[in-house]
């Protein structure tokens, strides 16, 4: 009789391996979601892009730096964090210094989540019910993935979304309940998923970056041409410039995300108390939310 020993280790290896495959993170450095974009009681069309831009220790948990294209109504800041650990994904709260649960990928059909939301400034409430109406496997690239089925409940709001295991929302990377009061852009919908080697997952019939023109719509690099920030790099001052209507309120953060500076009705800021290094500077107006950068000498 053979011995099946070296035949059975190979096959509980394969299952092993097999196991880990389907079950490891999506989150590498270049991974990127592509979302449609619409504004506020507008025809403007665009697309928002979140990419992981690098590693970082928060908490003595190793997490992901993701960078936004453009500021939404979700306000989170464009340089933000994320960990997925023990089969769930959390985002960093720049308020409170701990992780919250976006979603916990373990969940069971008709399992209810109870989601904490963040401090900002269009929250309504402070947690989301998350149901788990079902789970199915969607078939995309000739691959499957794990997807749920979900309906939000929060302060009043009900609304059905899919959650793809280690991508997340196909509404929006960030959990979103606003309660209808912030006037500026909005994720609509995830139309890419890009993995430096798993490929791209594509959940649309035209390419990933494509706009619709009706006329109305502008190129997304045009949308912030016109603001200027000056001079950058900046020593002690920044001016700001080109702007519609007078700033109301102005957040800068440093590149993880952290806040730094806050204030409000000015087109000139002090940064004499920054550190030399690179910054993210969120203005908004009464009807404009504007992301730019600039380097501190």
């Amino acid at each position: 009789m053979k011995n099946l020993y070296p035949t059975c280790l190979l096959l509980m290896l394969f299952s092993v391996l097999t196991n880990i495959g389907l079950s490891q993170s999506y989150l590498d450095i270049g991974a990127k979601w592509t979302y449609s974009m619409a504004k506020y009681n507008s025809s403007y069309k665009a697309i928002n892009q979140i990419e992981i831009i690098g590693d970082t220790t928060v908490n003595g948990k190793q997490a992901k730096i993701i960078k936004r294209l453009f500021f939404t109504c979700d306000d989170r800041p464009q340089i933000d964090i994320i960990l997925e650990e023990d089969n769930k994904l959390f985002h960093f709260d720049h308020e409170t210094g701990q992780f919250g649960l976006i979603f916990d990928y373990n969940a069971q059909q008709n399992d209810t989540l109870t989601i904490p939301i963040w401090k900002s400034l269009y929250t309504t409430t402070e947690v989301i019910k998350i149901v788990v109406d079902s789970i199915f496997d969607l078939q995309v690239n000739g691959q499957s993935i794990k997807a749920y089925n979900v309906t939000y409940y929060g302060n009043g709001l009900i609304y059905p979304d899919i959650i793809l295991e280690h991508i997340g929302s196909m509404t929006n990377l960030v959990l979103l309940e606003e309660g209808g009061f912030c006037h500026g852009f909005y994720n609509r919908g995830l139309r890419c998923f890009e993995h430096p080697t798993l490929g791209t997952f594509k959940f649309v019939e035209t390419d990933c970056d494509f706009i619709e023109n009706d006329g109305t719509a502008v190129d997304d690099e045009d949308l912030n041409a016109k603001i200027l920030l000056s001079p950058n790099p900046v020593t002690d001052h920044l001016q700001i410039s080109g702007l519609s209507y007078p700033i109301l309120e102005y957040t800068i953060y440093n590149v993880a995300g952290q806040i730094l500076l806050k204030g409000i009705h000015e087109n000139e800021i002090n940064t004499t108390q920054l550190l030399p290094g690179i910054y993210h500077i969120i203005m908004s107006t009464k009807k404009e939310t504007i992301g730019k950068s600039f380097v501190k000498n």
